[in-house]
């Protein structure tokens, strides 16, 4: 008796594979996004003074000024890992938790398709896990 049920190519199933990693992820990173919010906007419990910040935008100030402006430190890049658990980092930690849960998803789909054989995409897989994995370590630079 055949079942009902389709299979799927190794190339679905790695598709898959990644998918289902990457939206977990992602209602993770969400899910502290929204908690975030509520903490930022409810109790107003937040690392950067944004209203200051917005405000020097709207001026048309530099990038520094604007940082300056909101308390943010602008010798450390990564202002929002202080140990402390504000709305601002809650949402900072929510958006790179969702964007840096396509790595481990990636990887997962670059493992199926490397042992189906199919190693240009498994490269393909690898290396865009590498340049996002640089760019989250701040190896790759911005304009900016």
């Amino acid at each position: 008796m055949e079942s009902d049920e389709p299979t799927l190519s190794y190339r679905h199933l790695a598709g898959h594979q990644c998918g289902t990693v990457i939206y977990w992820g992602t209602l993770a990173g969400a899910l502290l996004v929204i908690l975030g919010s509520l903490v930022s906007m409810g109790m107003g419990h937040n690392l950067v003074n944004v209203e200051a910040q917005l405000n020097a935008l709207w001026q048309g100030q530099t990038l520094a000024a604007i940082k300056q402006a909101g308390g943010m430190d602008s010798s450390h890049r990564h202002w929002y890992l202080p140990p402390s658990w504000r709305g601002d980092t809650l949402i900072m930690l929510g958006m790179v938790v969702g964007i840096l849960s396509t790595i481990p998803g990636l990887l997962r789909a670059a493992l199926t398709l490397w042992h189906n054989h199919d190693r240009l995409f498994a490269w393909s897989g690898l290396l865009t896990a590498g340049l996002i994995a640089a760019a989250a370590l701040g190896l790759l630079q911005t304009p900016l």
